[in-house]
C-alpha cells in the first residue's frame, strides 16, 4: 500500500473495516491525532518510524513479528493492536499509553512493573503467552485491566484489591 499525506488540516485518518491488502511502508506513518487501519488484511511488520499520533488503531489485521520499540517510548495516548499474530517480550520501560490492547497475540515473558503507572487506564492483554507473577495495581488508576488466558503464576498481590 502506497500512501502520502500532505494535508495540513487533516487530523484523522481512518480506513477501518475495508478490505485493505498489503504491508505499511515505514514512511507512511501520517502526523496526525488518530490513525485507524483496524479490521483489514495488512500484513507483516508494523510501520517502524517516528510516531507522532496521539491513537494508533492497528487491531484485526496480520501484523507480525515484533512491535517497533517506538510504540511503547513514544507518549501515545491509545494503542491498539489486537488481534494480529505479533511476538516478543514487552520492553522494561513504556512511556505513557491510557488505552493500551495487546489482547490475542503471541506475545510473551512478563509483564514489567513499569506497564502499571498512574496514566494506565485500561489494559487488555489477554489470550497471550505472558508468564511470572501478575504486576502489583497499587501505583495505578486502572478502570479495566484484563490479563486472563496467559500463563501467570503464583500470588496475587494483596494490594491489587480494596474495599470502600
Amino acid at each position: 500500500v502506497s500512501m502520502e499525506f500532505t494535508s495540513a488540516n487533516l487530523s484523522i485518518l481512518s480506513f477501518e473495516h475495508n478490505y485493505l491488502i498489503g504491508s505499511i511502508q515505514n514512511s507512511f506513518i501520517p502526523s496526525l491525532y488518530s490513525v485507524n487501519l483496524k479490521s483489514n488484511y495488512f500484513h507483516g511488520q508494523l510501520p517502524n518510524g517516528y510516531l507522532f499520533s496521539s491513537n494508533y488503531y492497528f487491531a484485526m489485521n496480520y501484523f507480525d513479528g515484533e512491535v517497533p520499540l517506538g510504540y511503547f517510548t513514544y507518549p501515545i495516548s491509545r494503542l491498539d493492536i489486537s488481534d494480529n499474530i505479533l511476538s516478543g517480550q514487552l520492553p522494561e520501560v513504556i512511556a505513557y499509553n491510557t488505552w493500551l490492547y495487546l489482547n490475542n497475540n503471541y506475545f510473551s515473558g512478563s509483564v514489567p512493573a513499569s506497564f502499571i503507572n498512574e496514566l494506565s487506564y485500561d489494559y487488555r492483554f489477554f489470550n497471550n503467552l505472558f508468564t511470572g507473577t501478575l504486576p502489583s495495581l497499587s501505583d495505578s488508576f486502572l478502570s479495566y485491566f484484563y490479563m486472563s488466558d496467559n500463563l501467570f503464576t503464583g500470588n496475587i498481590h494483596s494490594d491489587n484489591f480494596w474495599v470502600n
